[in-house]
C-alpha cells in the first residue's frame, strides 16, 4: 500500500521538479523558440512571426537570441499589460522608449527584451523571472502588481480559503492546472455589480483580510524574484505601481461596519446629496466626514471627498483621500498603496535600486493626484506618461551603466524634459521607432472600448464613461474615419443624453462601414444602462445603426 501512494506522489514530485528547474516551461512554456531570419529567438508572443507583416521594423523588442552577443549588455522587463505595452503593444512600450533614450545618450550595446504580457499576476511574472534566467540579464526591470487583484485571482484570498488550498498554489504544476481548467476562464460579467440603485454595497467584494492575504502573497513573489535575480547576478530594478486615482473612481463600495436599516439609509442618503452637489461645499466636506467616521471603509466616501478637496484647491488633503479611496476599494483593479509600500521595503531590504514611478507621477500631474492627463484608463499610461516614465528608468540606468563600465559613443543630443506641460512634438521621437500617431490612434481604441464597458457593467462614476469618450476622440484626431470610433462616440453621446450628437455619429459610422451596427446591436442586450439611455432619448439600435423608436 505504500508503494501504491509513493509512485503517484514520487511522479508528482518529479514534473514539480521539473517545472520549477525549467522555471515552468516543460509543459506550459514561458517562452516560444522561433526562427527569426535563420536565428533561433525566444519570445513570449506565439504569433510573433506574423507581427513582422504589417511594420517590421516597428516591432517592440519581445523577442531575443538566447545568448547574447558578445559586448552587449542585455536588460529583460518583466511584468503585466504596462510592461507590455497595452494598447500599443507590440509597437510601443516603455522599454522600447528606454532603449531608443540610451541609444540617442550613445548607450548603443545595451538592448531592453521585453518580456510582459497583459493579465499576468505576480506569480506568473514570478515563473517569467525563474525562465529569463535563461537569457543571462545584466539587469531585469520589474513592473508587476496590479492584477494580483484581478477576478481570476480572487477566490485564493478568500477568508473561506484553505491553508492547505493557498499552499497548494505555491506549486507550478497546480499553478499550471489551474491555468488550463474552463472553470479559470473568467469574464468580466463576473465582476462585483452594485444593486440597481446603489453607491455602496452591503458586503465586501474582498474583506481588508483577504486584501492582507494578497499583499503577502505579492511580498512573498516579489522577494523570491529579487533572490533569484541576484542570484544570478542580474542587477534588480523594482518599479512601483502608478494608476489613475483622480478619474477612476473606486470599483466596488462596501460597508464593512454593523448599521442598521435606518443608518444604512442615512448613509446613502448622505452619499447622494454629496455627489449631487447640492449643498455648498462646507456642507458637503461634513457630510462626507461623518459618513467616514460611521462607515471609514466605503471607498467612495472618501473619492467624493477627494474631489470636493480637490475644488476647494485642498491639494495635499485630496490627494490623501484618493489614495484612501483606493485602499478602500472593495475590488481594486488596480496596485494600491500597500503593494507600492511593500515593493519599496523589498528593495531597501534587499539594496535593489528603487525606481519610484508613482512618486514621480504624482509630481507631474496636473492635479493632486495622476488623472486623465497621464492615464489611457485606469492604470494604462497614455504617451506622455510613456515617456516620462521611460526617461525616470533612463536616469536610474546611468549609474549602473557607467559602474559596469559600459562602452559609450559620444551622445547624439541631450534628452528633452518629456514632463513638461508644453512638449507636444513626439514625431521626431515616434518616426525613430518606426511609428507615428495615426498608427497608433489605432490601438488606443482597446483603451477606450475596456472603458466603455467598465463604465456599462458598473454606471456608478462617470470616470469610465469620460475616458472611454477621450480615447474615442483621440483616435478620431488622427484617424477621422475609424468606424468602431464613431460608433464609440454615438454610444457615448447616448450615455450623456445628447440626441442630436448620437445621430450625428451613428450615421458618420454608417457611411465608412454600413455593416458596423450588427455587432453593436448585442451589446444593448446586456447592458441595461445603455438600453434605458436608449429609451430616454427614444431611439433604438439596429442594423442600420441608431434609429427612432417606433
Amino acid at each position: 500500500m505504500l508503494f501504491g501512494i509513493s509512485l503517484p506522489l514520487g511522479i508528482l514530485g518529479v514534473l514539480e521538479l521539473a517545472l520549477r528547474v525549467s522555471g515552468g516551461s516543460s509543459i506550459d512554456p514561458v517562452f516560444h523558440s522561433i526562427q527569426d531570419r535563420g536565428v533561433e529567438k525566444w519570445t513570449r508572443e506565439p504569433g510573433y512571426a506574423n507581427l513582422a507583416g504589417e511594420r517590421p521594423h516597428a516591432v517592440d523588442r519581445i523577442a531575443c537570441a538566447p545568448r547574447k552577443s558578445e559586448g552587449v549588455t542585455r536588460l529583460v522587463v518583466v511584468g503585466e499589460s504596462t510592461a507590455a505595452g497595452f494598447p500599443f503593444y507590440p509597437y510601443l512600450s516603455f522599454g522600447r522608449v528606454v532603449e531608443c533614450l540610451l541609444v540617442e545618450e550613445g548607450w548603443q550595446r545595451v538592448e531592453v527584451v521585453n518580456l510582459g504580457k497583459a493579465a499576468d499576476s505576480s506569480d506568473r511574472v514570478r515563473e517569467v523571472v525563474e525562465a529569463a534566467r535563461g537569457l543571462s540579464p545584466d539587469g531585469c526591470l520589474l513592473y508587476c502588481g496590479h492584477n494580483d487583484f484581478q477576478i481570476p485571482y480572487c477566490n485564493e484570498l478568500r477568508e473561506n480559503s484553505s491553508l492547505l488550498g493557498g499552499l497548494a498554489t505555491r506549486l507550478h504544476l497546480v499553478r499550471w492546472l489551474i491555468r488550463k481548467m474552463p472553470s479559470a476562464e473568467v469574464t468580466a460579467s463576473q465582476a462585483p455589480r452594485l444593486p440597481s440603485g446603489r453607491l455602496v454595497g452591503d458586503e465586501p467584494f474582498l474583506t481588508e483580510l483577504d486584501k492582507k492575504r494578497g499583499e503577502r502573497r505579492f511580498r512573498q513573489n516579489m522577494t523570491e524574484m529579487v533572490d533569484a535575480l541576484q542570484d544570478s547576478r542580474s542587477a534588480v530594478f523594482l518599479m512601483t505601481q502608478a494608476c489613475n486615482l483622480k478619474d477612476f473612481a473606486p470599483s466596488y463600495s462596501a460597508f464593512t461596519k454593523e448599521l442598521s436599516e435606518a443608518q444604512r439609509h442615512d448613509y446613502h442618503t448622505g452619499l447622494e446629496a454629496a455627489e449631487s452637489r447640492n449643498n455648498d461645499a462646507g456642507q458637503i466636506v461634513d457630510t462626507l466626514q461623518k459618513l467616514v467616521q460611521w462607515d471609514e471603509g466605503v471607498a467612495k466616501t472618501h473619492f467624493l471627498l477627494a474631489q470636493e478637496f480637490e475644488r476647494q484647491e485642498r491639494s495635499e488633503q485630496a490627494r490623501s483621500a484618493y489614495l484612501e479611496a483606493l485602499q478602500r476599494d472593495s475590488y481594486p483593479n488596480r496596485a494600491n498603496r500597500a503593494f507600492n509600500q511593500v515593493i519599496r521595503e523589498v528593495a531597501q531590504e534587499s539594496a535593489a535600486t528603487l525606481i519610484d514611478v508613482e512618486a514621480r507621477l504624482f509630481d507631474v500631474s496636473a492635479g493632486p493626484a495622476p488623472g486623465r492627463d497621464l492615464f489611457l484608463d485606469h492604470c494604462h499610461p497614455n504617451l506622455r506618461a510613456t515617456f516620462i516614465l521611460a526617461q525616470q528608468v533612463v536616469v536610474a540606468l546611468r549609474p549602473w551603466l557607467e559602474s559596469r563600465g559600459t562602452p559609450r559613443d559620444p551622445p547624439a543630443s541631450g534628452l528633452p524634459d518629456f514632463s513638461a506641460p508644453g512638449l507636444r512634438n513626439w514625431d521626431p521621437w515616434l518616426e525613430r521607432l518606426g511609428l507615428d500617431r495615426e498608427f497608433l490612434a489605432q490601438r488606443s481604441l482597446p483603451a477606450a472600448r475596456l472603458n466603455l464597458l467598465a463604465y456599462l457593467e458598473s454606471p456608478t462614476s462617470s470616470g469610465p464613461r469620460e475616458l472611454a469618450k477621450l480615447g474615442f476622440q483621440y483616435t478620431l484626431e488622427v484617424a477621422p474615419n475609424n468606424a468602431e470610433a464613431r460608433v464609440g462616440m454615438a454610444l457615448v453621446a447616448v450615455l450623456e443624453g445628447d440626441r442630436e450628437t448620437a445621430l450625428e455619429e451613428s450615421a458618420r459610422a454608417r457611411e465608412v462601414a454600413p455593416e458596423i451596427f450588427e455587432k453593436v446591436a448585442a451589446l444593448v442586450a446586456g447592458a441595461p444602462v445603455l438600453e434605458q439611455a436608449l429609451r430616454s432619448l427614444n431611439l433604438t439600435i439596429d442594423g442600420e445603426g441608431l434609429v427612432p423608436r417606433r
